[in-house]
Formats: C-alpha cells, structure tokens, sequence
C-alpha cells in the first residue's frame, strides 16, 4: 500500500478533483465534500496501482505479438489515406478487455507494418463474438471461422486500403 506520511494531496474519487490534504485520518475533498477513510483511500489507490501497471505491461505485450506477427505477414505498409480495418473476436470465455481498447491497441501495434500512421484509418470495426452461444455472421468472409476448429480464442484482423471510399461503409464488403 502507498506511504501517505509525505503526501500532502489527494485525488477525489468522487469528481476526480485534486485537494490539499488537511487531516491524516480522513480525506475531505474540498471541492465536492466527499470523505473518505485514510486506509480505504490507501487500499483503493494500491488497487488502481496494481490495475494500471498490470493493463500496461499486457497492453505491451499484447500489442509485441501482434507486431510480430504482422511483421512476417505484412509486406510493406499502406500508403493512402484510406484504410481500413475490421477485427472481429472470438471468444468462449468472460472477455477481459473492452473492444474499444483492444482496437486500440490492434492500431498502435499495426503502425508502421500495415499503414505508416493509425491516422491513415478512415474505418475501424471491433466486434466480439461469444463462442458461448450460437453466433451468425452475415458480412464475414470463409476464412473468419476456420481458427475456430483449434482456437477457443482468437483476433482476426483484416486491413485494406479501399480505392473507392463510397465501399467503406457498405456492410457486404
């Protein structure tokens, strides 16, 4: 747990305002009135701590392997302004991340091996898929499903650089 003996501030839970910390024992937010206990304060911050550091070190590794892989599958970046990317995850279990950030990190880790910059997208879709029910694919290609006879869990990314940008938003595509 953080030693709060040399701290004199503290982030408000509440509305996320910094305030000076006038009694040791409990915090008061001087913008909202919000109190909170010293050692729940603590407690709370170890695990945010813990959370921030753990998503970092994933976020890195995750986004290592994509690189990687990519790497010996991709030739050369895109150069045009046009890209596209479509990730669709499959999963059995209680997915552990937001789609939003595993796009994210799909974009970080793609730059320079499938685009030379993630603002060259013009079109991202993340979906997840629960394995755990019966799923119907309306807009996916044959080979969106084959990893499924040996995976229980897996991404796939598909990039493409759309000449006509009228073909973007077309579902069938």
């Amino acid at each position: 747990m953080p030693d709060m003996k040399d701290v004199s501030y503290a982030l408000c839970f509440n509305c996320a305002s910094v305030y000076k910390i006038s009694n040791k024992n409990q915090l008061k937010c001087s913008y909202c009135k919000h109190c909170v206990d010293i050692e729940l304060y603590k407690k709370i911050l170890g695990f945010a701590k813990t959370a921030v550091h753990f998503g970092y070190v994933y976020r890195k590794k995750y986004e290592e392997i994509i690189n990687n892989i990519s790497k010996r599958i991709i030739p050369n970046p895109i150069i045009g302004n046009t890209v596209e990317i479509r990730l669709d995850y499959f999963h059995i279990n209680k997915r552990l991340m937001d789609m939003d950030n595993i796009a994210k990190c799909v974009l970080d880790a793609l730059t320079g091996i499938a685009y030379v910059d993630d603002r060259q997208v013009i079109l991202q879709a993340a979906t997840a898929h629960s394995l755990a029910s019966i799923i119907i694919i309306t807009n996916g290609i044959v080979d969106l499903i084959k990893p499924l006879a040996q995976y229980e869990e897996y991404l796939f990314i598909r990039v493409r650089n759309v000449i006509d940008t009228s073909t973007v938003y077309d579902k069938r595509k």
